[in-house]
């Protein structure tokens, strides 16, 4: 699926809950970074290049666990960037890494068991680092 960069609470809205929903936003947020790092600086795009590989692991992970919940998700494709619009690309990556260190609290929240839970308080560390080191912000 297609969407354009400017529409992430679409993105959010369509990835769904729980874990397929994770899934979901972890691939499109490491397709999202792929297409970012050929509109940046070199040092900046093996820096990209590192994060995405860390979301696809990140995926590959959730797949591995909860497999059903995953084969009913879809990722989506959000396209190239423009030259133009690195600024609305990082934004809209930070919206995204947002939105699924939403997902994983909520998850926590629910009755999860030890493993699910570790994997939870990883991702959603590991996620809010990268967030803000990519927008230089805390919020």
């Amino acid at each position: 699926m297609d969407r354009p960069w400017s529409t992430p609470e679409v993105v959010v809205a369509t990835a769904g809950t729980g874990w397929g929903g994770v899934w979901s936003l972890l691939v499109t947020a490491e397709r999202a970074t792929a297409a970012l790092t050929d509109r940046v600086p070199f040092a900046a795009g093996l820096e990209l290049v590192w994060f995405g590989d860390e979301l696809r692991t990140w995926a590959y992970q959730v797949a591995a666990v909860h497999p059903s919940q995953v084969r009913a998700s879809e990722a989506v494709d959000l396209g190239p960037v423009r030259d133009s619009d690195v600024a609305v690309a990082r934004h809209t990556l930070a919206d995204l890494l947002d939105a699924l260190v939403a997902r994983a609290d909520e998850l926590l929240l629910d009755d999860v068991g030890p493993g699910d839970r570790s994997l939870l308080v990883a991702l959603t560390c590991h996620l809010f680092t990268a967030r803000v080191h990519l927008t230089g912000a805390l919020a």
